[in-house]
């Protein structure tokens, strides 16, 4: 399931040919740097989930990391929403584009994210 984050942006890239899209989406999943964070600091195992312990779900929020809760995604929502007004109101401005491809590949991440906990598919490591 983690492939699918990566394999995802090209497949969108294919059908339209965006290349900032294609990049806006790959950067996106940055949004993942929490989990070394995490993983740094000693608060999770290197090889275990912060989801899963002792057979059990404990996570805070969302998942459990800082970057992967809900206020985040009500936040990347909100923000998707200003820049696609920008970019619309500003055509000629390519950073709103940029921003805009960035935070809908971090909607897309946390998406994928959600399905990867709900049907427990794939090693999860994150």
């Amino acid at each position: 399931m983690y492939l699918a984050h990566y394999i995802l942006p090209f497949i969108l890239y294919y059908f339209f040919r965006n290349k900032i899209m294609l990049f806006g989406l790959l950067i996106g999943n940055g949004i993942d740097v929490d989990h070394i964070l995490y993983r740094i600091n000693g608060m999770v195992p290197w090889l275990k989930s912060i989801c899963l312990s002792d057979g059990f779900m404990k996570c805070n929020g969302f998942f459990g990391y800082p970057f992967h809760s809900i206020y985040m995604i009500i936040g990347l929502i909100s923000l998707s929403i200003l820049l696609f007004y920008l970019m619309e109101k500003q055509k000629e401005l390519e950073v709103n584009r940029w921003f805009f491809w960035i935070v809908i590949g971090a909607l897309l991440h946390l998406g994928l994210d959600f399905i990867q906990l709900v049907t427990g598919t794939g090693f999860v490591v994150g």
